[in-house]
């Protein structure tokens, strides 16, 4: 029976919707989803099809265009990964190293061993060094050198295997050598970290004033040095003793001042002609500094330094069959690109922004990275948990407090849901290879980072938003997870288990604030920047009361005239001090630096 109005006329049929509960690749072929069932697990179409599942409720459909195939004629196709970076006296033994290259995306491998395939290119035995008085074997050094080659290049595959040479670095580029060494001496030999972290620190001072004063024209190995050791930083105690940051300052500039950043520009710009093989190491080099620039940045709470155009990234097709760590390495490239471009739009350094127009400019950024999850898909685990941080980074722009509530309730969702992916993507990995120690480190400050997000958004006025058990319960796994991820007393991963613990303190004691983000004008700082410095405020209370229970239980009074000006000089620096002090650590009082 037709349905009619009042007047008795046939009513018609108003056009079907969607739910928007289904995620976006499901929404996009109109098939059923059972996503919210699943969540924060995949829904079962992605997860057959290995593809990145992700629920935008702001997500349109795009009809499909016919596809036009595209004939290339061969002479002009763009020669391999392989062809290029590998010297033609050794095409021969190294053309099935990249199939032997397993996928991220497949865990173990089920080809024979790199370091079988690369032995006939690199059969020279290192020799024995000696530093601060310490004796290395070779035959140690050559197990470090393995380990990278087998478990930690795949991550960052910015250096050709065949240059992986232990006997030739050495001699060429002491500290590219000694960094790669510095990487994986935690896991193979232990014993001798801190003698070669010392080394290396000493080695990167030394290389400053010789190569980037001096010789800045041969700093190519040194900058690639640099770029290892901010994916794989030197062991430290502290955020203030990890000179990731500055290392990636130095690799910006080295590789400015080489022209790194001018790739497609070489011969413009290079005062000696280059062959292929040095361009392309230069274009993996300078992706290699972007990427993890971006990514310490994110982290610290600060603007990026490093600049990428667009038509520098290659085309993923020269890479997706030849190499497949190249390829999803570019394709977290292309993310951060995307990040940085968005950072830009919606940072808006000189506050000409009105407010009320971030979430128009979210929304178009927002479009842009669907449309980039097209094109890059499928995503291997690191690249997902990459594209995850990335929409975090712009969620947190909507949640700052000069815009308005209606758009900051509205990013509350999707927040709450990437929080929770990136918890569900890190499980998912320790699930597949429980031995993480050759992780890079964003893996676990992304996994902080998505804990006290989701933590604040519990305890903040839209908490009614979200289901707080859920959250809680995801809280609690975040920390089981930090527990695996810790592989040495004072890591990152460890002294993340303590702050997490310390905001939980500061909850029972109603002493954090229940603003999710109280930074306005935003460059870089957002969320965790801001619940990092309210801990440290709230640390040094209570390093200030413990020192005076301490000084009356021992009998020591101070007069009224030396504790009142203490007490004044100490408490009106942090009210008043920036972002920009607080990551100085000389610049902080005498009596916090040991917190």
């Amino acid at each position: 029976m037709t349905p009619t109005n009042d007047d008795g006329q046939p009513v018609k049929a108003g056009k079907r919707t969607r739910s928007a509960k289904a995620c976006t690749a499901c929404r996009q072929m109109k098939l059923k989803c059972d996503a919210m069932d699943r969540f924060p697990s995949p829904c079962s179409r992605c997860t057959k099809n290995s593809h990145f599942c992700e629920i935008d409720r702001n997500f349109q459909r795009e009809r499909k265009r016919r596809s036009e195939a595209v004939q290339i004629p061969q002479q002009n196709q763009a020669p391999t990964m392989q062809t290029i970076l590998t010297p033609l006296s050794q095409v021969d033994s190294l053309s099935n190293v990249a199939n032997n290259t397993e996928n991220l995306t497949n865990g173990r491998s089920t080809s024979p061993p790199l370091i079988a395939v690369l032995q006939s290119a690199n059969d020279l035995q290192p020799k024995d060094e000696a530093i601060l008085g310490t004796i290395i074997p070779g035959h140690r050094i050559r197990l470090m050198f393995d380990m990278f080659i087998n478990l930690y290049h795949r991550h960052l595959p910015i250096l050709p295997l065949e240059y992986v040479s232990p006997a030739k670095l050495s001699e060429e580029s002491p500290l590219l050598f000694w960094s790669i060494c510095s990487i994986t001496v935690a896991t193979s030999c232990p014993d001798l970290t801190d003698v070669i972290h010392e080394h290396v620190r000493d080695l990167i001072s030394k290389s400053y004033l010789t190569h980037y004063i001096f010789k800045p024209f041969t700093a190519l190995s040194n900058v690639c040095a640099m770029v290892f050791l901010c994916y794989w930083p030197l062991t430290h105690r502290t955020i203030q003793e990890d000179a990731s940051w500055t290392y990636c300052g130095l690799a910006t500039h080295m590789a400015l001042q080489i022209g790194l950043h001018r790739f497609t520009y070489t011969e413009e710009y290079a005062i000696a002609s280059e062959n292929r093989t040095t361009s392309k190491m230069k274009l993996l080099t300078w992706l290699g500094c972007f990427l993890v620039n971006q990514l310490n940045a994110d982290f610290h709470g600060v603007p990026s330094t490093a600049t990428l155009d667009y038509t520098y990234i290659p085309d993923l097709t020269q890479y997706s069959e030849q190499d497949a760590n190249v390829a999803d390495f570019i394709k977290r490239v292309k993310i951060l690109h995307a990040l940085k471009k968005g950072i830009d739009v919606l940072g808006t350094p000189d506050g000409t922004l009105n407010p009320s127009a971030k979430a128009l400019l979210h929304r178009s950024v927002e479009d842009t990275f669907s449309q980039l999850l097209n094109e890059i898909t499928p995503l291997s685990e690191i690249a997902e948990l990459t594209y995850l941080h990335s929409k975090l980074q712009l969620h947190s722009f909507l949640l700052t407090p000069d815009v308005p509530e209606s758009d900051q309730k509205d990013a509350i969702i999707p927040t709450y849901l990437v929080c929770m992916q990136h918890i569900q993507v890190i499980r998912s990995l320790l699930d597949k290879d429980p031995d993480c120690q050759y992780w890079p480190f964003f893996i676990v400050t992304n996994l902080l980072i998505a804990t006290v997000v989701l933590f604040k958004l519990t305890i903040s006025p839209f908490k009614g938003k979200i289901d707080v058990d859920v959250a809680r319960n995801n809280i609690s796994d975040s920390f089981t997870l930090l527990k695996r991820l810790s592989t040495y007393k004072g890591d990152m991963a460890s002294r993340s288990q303590i702050f997490v613990e310390g905001i939980k303190s500061m909850y029972v004691e109603k002493v954090i604030s229940p603003q999710l983000c109280p930074v306005k004008t935003r460059l870089g700082a957002g969320i965790f920047t801001s619940t990092l410095l309210e801990y440290k405020k709230w640390q040094r209370a209570k390093t200030l009361k413990q020192q005076e229970e301490d000084m009356a239980r021992n009998g020591i009074h101070l007069s009224n005239n030396t504790a009142a000006p203490t007490k004044d000089l100490i408490g009106p620096f942090f009210d008043v001090m920036t972002f920009d002090d607080f990551w100085n650590w000389d610049v902080w009082p005498d009596t916090l630096k040991d917190v």
